[in-house]
């Protein structure tokens, strides 16, 4: 977004606030790296405990999904039928554009 409102500065050619926008955003991105590289630095541990935390979520959503839809026939037929009406459904909108 931000590149997007740099670029249509330049069609107006306002040199000065191009170059004090282009500025900002340096300076905000070598901001957000130096405190990353501070987080990282002084505290190695939160990156291990932070994908652990993200891994156990991602292994108990799973466990959810397969317990809920793979649990009865009725929800697999459901399922398989959506995907096959998506199927049909592009194909005829395929046809419709040609």
């Amino acid at each position: 977004m931000a590149i997007l409102f740099v670029d249509s500065l330049s069609r107006k050619k306002n040199k000065v606030f191009l170059s004090a926008v282009k500025a900002l955003e340096v300076m905000l991105l070598s901001a957000g790296l130096i405190s990353t590289l501070i987080m990282v630095i002084k505290k190695g541990a939160i990156i291990p405990y932070s994908c652990e935390l993200v891994f156990s979520s991602l292994i108990g959503f799973w466990n959810s999904v397969k317990c809920f839809f793979f649990s009865s026939p009725l929800h697999i037929c459901i399922i398989i039928n959506f995907m096959v009406v998506l199927i049909v459904e592009s194909r005829g909108l395929k046809r419709n554009n040609n």
